[in-house]
């Protein structure tokens, strides 16, 4: 009876956890989305570059000021108040409004019914994987000890380490910390809810993705043919890859979205992700590189041949974006792998 009484309240601080930091992450991605200069909004999209901003930024400022749950906060509401100030209104509509027409959401590019119904049977299946309260994978037990160090307050932060020289990616700690703190929760629940609104957002960009490259039949079918892969990660506990996974896939969608339509928001956005993907997952960085060389030349083969400028952009600017974002940091790691 004790036994159950302590699966039931750990399941019920888990469904609480998915259900607070996904209302917080998809809710900032559906306003972000219409506000971001494109064609149509992506709500994945907008939500992982919600999530880059947040856990990037507490990492940037971290690394500078020293850990502070308010970081975080203060993150939250400039974001919030930054969508509000940049408008609601999709491009599309508002091309549309100026000639006299109405757009349907769906012609917009928003997720029809059938689109929202096949998400939303995914979301169930991860939430009900995170009710059974399965048994951490050992590997993470070194983030869970690093977020409890950091949720009281103890500086692990620049390096997160537990010995010289081992160097630990620091988002998904600074995440799962502030999470524990703010929600009252143990870090080993927080870290099981948190990560099943990875594997799904995981699964709503590869729709975006999808999307973007075709339709939103090639991204319901891509989404069915990752779901399978991402369940089995997230059953083995793979959280770092979860979190590299949604970095590297919105990295590559901001980037064919830039090659297509040369918005510098879209530049903006690629280079941050790809310092979100440094600071998420070390092993990641490399299925970034390689599929972002390989995606420079499929943009230069198929298509019309981007400008000079675009390649500028694409191969100068998008890295030091990226190397600008996590300079606190790297410069933090560098120092203490030197000493």
């Amino acid at each position: 009876m004790i036994l159950l009484s302590i699966n039931l309240e750990a399941s019920f601080m888990a469904l609480f956890t998915i259900f607070v930091f996904g209302a917080v992450i998809l809710g900032a991605g559906g306003m972000l989305s219409p506000a971001w200069p494109t064609i149509q909004p992506r709500i994945g999209l907008g939500a992982a570059l919600s999530l880059a901003i947040i856990v990037g930024g507490a990492v940037f400022l971290t690394s500078l000021v020293g850990w502070q749950t308010l970081l975080v906060d203060y993150l939250l509401f400039g974001l919030v108040i930054g969508i509000f100030l940049g408008g609601t209104l999709a491009v599309g509509q508002k091309r549309a409004e100026s000639k006299g027409e109405t757009l349907a959401d769906e012609d917009q590019g928003w997720p029809g019914p059938s689109d929202l119904a096949f998400l939303g049977i995914i979301a169930v299946i991860f939430t009900a994987v995170a009710l059974m309260n399965l048994p951490q994978d050992a590997d993470n037990l070194i983030y869970t000890v690093l977020a409890e160090q950091l949720d009281g307050q103890v500086e692990v932060l620049p390096s997160l380490r537990l010995s010289v020289p081992d160097v630990y990616p620091p988002a998904f700690v600074v995440l799962t910390a502030y999470l524990s703190r703010q929600l009252s929760q143990n870090v080993e629940t927080v870290q099981m809810g948190a990560a099943a609104v990875l594997a799904f957002l995981n699964v709503w960009l590869i729709y975006d993705f999808g999307a973007e490259l075709r339709n939103k039949r090639l991204g319901r079918v891509l989404a069915v043919i990752l779901s399978i892969g991402l369940f089995w990660v997230y059953l083995n506990g793979y959280y770092l890859v979860l979190l590299g996974l949604i970095f590297t896939q919105a990295f590559f969608i901001y980037t064919l979205r830039y090659s297509r339509f040369r918005y510098p928001a879209d530049a903006v956005a690629a280079g941050l992700m790809l310092g979100a993907v440094v600071i998420s997952n070390f092993g990641m960085i490399w299925v970034a590189l390689l599929g972002y060389a390989g995606l420079v030349v499929m943009i230069g083969l198929v298509g019309q041949r981007p400008s000079v400028k675009t390649w500028l952009v694409l191969g100068i600017g998008v890295p030091l974006i990226a190397l600008v974002a996590i300079s606190p940091w790297l410069l933090d790691v560098i120092l203490l792998l030197t000493s």
